[in-house]
């Protein structure tokens, strides 16, 4: 069986500096398509570094204590109102 792959280009106009740059930035054998998702996945933090990166952001915040039982108390009091 054979499977026809259309790939789809786009031509993109860069300047001398920005090409150069780009260009020592690929490792051996990598296209420009591969240098631009291999940059792009690591310039956009997932989900989970976002998570990592407030990781102790409350630890020395008197208040959060208090105000995390608070919305506990507040979302235990909305689940009471709503059983049937």
């Amino acid at each position: 069986m054979f499977i026809n792959k259309v790939v789809m280009t786009r031509m993109i106009s860069v300047r001398d500096e920005v090409y150069e740059m780009l260009s020592s930035c690929k490792l051996a054998g990598e296209s420009f398509s591969e240098l631009f998702l291999r940059l792009a996945k690591k310039s956009k933090p997932s989900q989970r570094d976002q998570l990592l990166e407030l990781a102790g952001a409350w630890k020395d915040w008197d208040e959060a204590d208090e105000i995390f039982q608070e919305i506990l108390k507040r979302k235990g009091a909305h689940r009471r109102r709503v059983v049937l």
